[in-house]
């Protein structure tokens, strides 16, 4: 054959091979944009897909998706997520939609590491084995946040969620198990523990009907021996228990959740701008009052632990007082016990009393500089000898009251000065 007409097929060859080829690409090419316009992101085999995220979970957490694919923006899009743990049949979280932002590396092999998770729309979920019940259910819906994973710990930001009318928002650092020290793999899993602190909660949530449209903001981290750090503040604009209600209430907790016991690290911080009681005939204004961290608890059982408190102006029954600072144990309710400072009264005083909540009947000791007709009765006062003084005096008295506050008995000593 000669060698002109082999080279001429030869070409031929060649140049059917490179429209093929050609034909392909446009094909390829074809089908990418039609993705692109039809879906917004080109998308990848499910069930492959789904293989390669399971073969790499993080503390035997996996993520799977009905639909994956690479979006326009480079990130890698999910669609319908749902989150498991091994061991656990059914999801912790399903979401509508996820976003995984990566980057191409080569140390020896080439392959790619996750950046960042985004979810969107998504349900929390306390299975049944750490439900109260018994039962799974959703916890926190509408469900956003970013993750961001590395070698030591993942982090959780920008996260809100939605707890029936509770909104919630925070941070989470989650150490990587395998990190931890050996000692500390042995304790309780601190998603067991996560869900403890979940299941706790929920034995108080009639407590959250207290509040008017309430937030709560937190950041938790789990330490380096497996417990739970808490920095949880609840907030609302209004505040109505019983007969008590409040404006601009908030109150703020450290908390430490370790092999099943919660604690609480600090005493608890309870701020109010406004407080209105007219069954005890109470008014308060700047409000600020200190829990007891060693029995902080009883507010779960709707009980209130001992504290102080100090406001601007404190009103009881008519009486003002100026910048009071009070310590009230409230462990043997009715009665509770109450002392302190305070200046008004045309002067300054400190005392201590006794009260019965429910019918107002009571004692109260006073020491200080007082002007004493800020503080008796008017009909009292018409018997006392019209003294003048140049300061209040300096009295030592005691007041007792019968039921409904009604003046019972007053002894006082005066000393005067001029």
């Amino acid at each position: 054959m000669p060698l002109r007409y082999r080279i001429t097929k030869l070409s031929l060859l060649l140049e059917l091979c490179l429209d093929a080829a050609l034909a392909v690409l446009f094909g390829l090419q074809a089908f990418l944009l039609g993705c692109l316009l039809t879906y917004g992101y080109i998308p990848l085999p499910t069930e492959w897909a789904n293989e390669q995220l399971k073969k790499y979970p993080i503390d035997s957490i996996y993520l799977q998706s009905d639909q994956i694919g690479f979006d326009l923006s480079g990130g890698i899009r999910l669609s319908n997520i749902e989150i498991f743990r091994s061991g656990i049949r059914l999801p912790l979280l399903t979401a509508d939609e996820a976003m995984i932002r990566s980057q191409i590396y080569d140390n020896g092999s080439f392959g790619f590491a996750a950046r960042s998770l985004v979810v969107s729309n998504g349900t929390l979920y306390l299975p049944a084995m750490y439900a109260p019940n018994g039962v799974r259910s959703p916890i926190l819906e509408k469900i956003a946040f970013r993750l961001r994973p590395s070698s030591e710990q993942i982090k959780i930001d920008s996260f809100v969620a939605l707890h029936d009318d509770i909104k919630l928002r925070g941070s989470v650092e989650w150490p990587i198990r395998a990190n931890l020290a050996p000692e500390t793999q042995t304790k309780i899993d601190p998603l067991d523990q996560f869900y403890d602190i979940v299941a706790t909660a929920l034995k108080g949530k009639a407590r959250a009907s207290l509040f008017a449209d309430p937030t709560l903001a937190f950041n938790l981290s789990v330490q380096a021996d497996s417990s739970i750090r808490v920095h949880a503040k609840l907030s609302s604009p209004y505040l109505n228990f019983n007969d008590v209600t409040g404006e601009q209430f908030s109150i703020e907790a450290n908390l430490l959740f370790d092999e099943g016991t919660l604690s609480c690290e600090k005493p608890v911080l309870v701020e109010m701008a406004k407080l209105d009681s007219p069954t005890h005939a109470i008014q308060a204004d700047s409000l600020i009052a200190h829990l007891s961290q060693d029995d902080w608890s009883r507010l779960f059982d709707g009980h209130w632990p001992e504290f102080e408190m100090a406001a601007a102006q404190f009103n009881i029954r008519d009486i003002e007082l100026d910048t009071p600072e009070l310590f009230i144990d409230p462990k043997n309710y009715p009665s509770i016990n109450v002392s302190g400072s305070t200046s008004g009264l045309g002067g300054a005083i400190g005392f201590n009393g006794h009260i019965h909540a429910l019918n107002h009947a009571g004692w109260v000791e006073a020491k200080g500089s007082v002007d004493i007709s800020t503080l008796l009765p008017s009909e009292l006062i018409a018997n006392i000898p019209g003294l003048q003084f140049g300061a209040p005096p300096y009295y030592d008295l005691r007041i007792d009251f019968d039921s409904g506050f009604k003046l019972n008995s007053a002894q006082f000593n005066a000393h005067a000065q001029d």
